[in-house]
């Protein structure tokens, strides 16, 4: 099944019934909802997805409420995982802002709630978890920052479908945004180095911090020894232009590291670039710093 966010921007009486009930609802003020959908054949009425029955919105407005109405649709059909705020992300966080994962079970009804809204479905009860982001931050790293229902992308909806299915979490690369997964590996530098733990061939400090837009490096910066490193970071297989381009980039007196998701730990490409495997160096922080571990993914089972 596919992976939902949805935001729900209410007021705080109706958020919290949303919420305590475990609910998803689509709101559109002023839109005449009067039987959007037809019960008895399960689907939106037609004439909500054409441009007339909404005189006076936006061009906008009408292409978000065929938008909602559509996923909304497929979620009834064909089930999803639901990765929903309530309230602004503050109600039901255990502490501060959170949200609610949960799942919707192919073949569920749409119903009408009296006072909250006409399109609403249900999560079933026994699959539902509230998580704050505190413990978590993953996902709020991974929450879509626009959009009041969508689909994220395909490297962030695995991530929410994983809290629901396993719990507590397991360890894994897959569960860390990618600028976590370069924190790692800048931690990795500075931590054991490109030469197992020897002094001067640790980082010593960064000339540019990774989150940066650059397509041919992550990070920058000086070892102890005093040798440039520059280094590429990707939380998947590597691609052999990416890796062509990046070799071209490094100065010969420099050094080079290539971070990506291969079988094995370490490997040398040319006498000044290495291959490190993402999975090695996180490895090492389950061995060495299992705290950061559970504070990037949030696995509290780790401390």
């Amino acid at each position: 099944m596919t992976t939902y966010f949805i935001r729900h921007q209410k007021p705080w009486l109706v958020a919290q019934r949303l919420f305590d009930e475990r609910r998803i609802a689509i709101f559109f003020d002023e839109a005449p909802w009067e039987d959007v959908f037809d019960q008895d054949a399960g689907l939106p009425n037609p004439r909500y997805f054409t441009d007339e029955y909404l005189l006076g919105t936006t061009r906008g407005q009408v292409q978000t409420y065929k938008s909602a109405l559509r996923y909304i649709n497929t979620i009834r059909t064909e089930g999803g995982y639901i990765f929903a705020e309530y309230g602004g992300g503050f109600i039901g966080a255990a502490n501060g802002l959170g949200c609610v994962l949960g799942t919707i079970a192919p073949g569920a009804t749409v119903e009408n709630v009296d006072g909250i809204s006409p399109v609403t479905l249900q999560m079933h009860p026994d699959t539902t978890r509230v998580i704050s982001y505190a413990d978590f931050p993953v996902l709020l790293a991974i929450r879509p920052q626009r959009g009041t229902l969508c689909v994220p992308s395909r490297t962030y909806g695995p991530i929410a479908r994983h809290f629901l299915e396993n719990f507590p979490v397991t360890p894994s690369p897959d569960l860390m945004h990618p600028r976590m997964v370069e924190q790692m590996c800048v931690e990795y530098l500075r931590k054991i180095g490109l030469r197992n733990g020897e002094d001067e061939w640790k980082l010593d400090y960064e000339s540019i911090r990774p989150g940066r837009t650059m397509c041919t490096i992550d990070i920058a910066g000086r070892l102890i020894n005093g040798t440039s490193l520059f280094a590429q970071v990707k939380n998947a297989p590597l691609e052999v232009e990416v890796a062509e381009q990046f070799t071209n980039f490094v100065p010969q007196d420099a050094k080079g590291v290539l971070f990506s998701r291969f079988d094995g730990d370490i490997a040398e490409r040319t006498e000044n670039i290495m291959d490190v495997s993402v999975d090695h160096v996180f490895e090492c922080f389950l061995g060495l710093r299992r705290t950061m571990i559970a504070d990037l993914i949030g696995a509290p089972n780790l401390l």
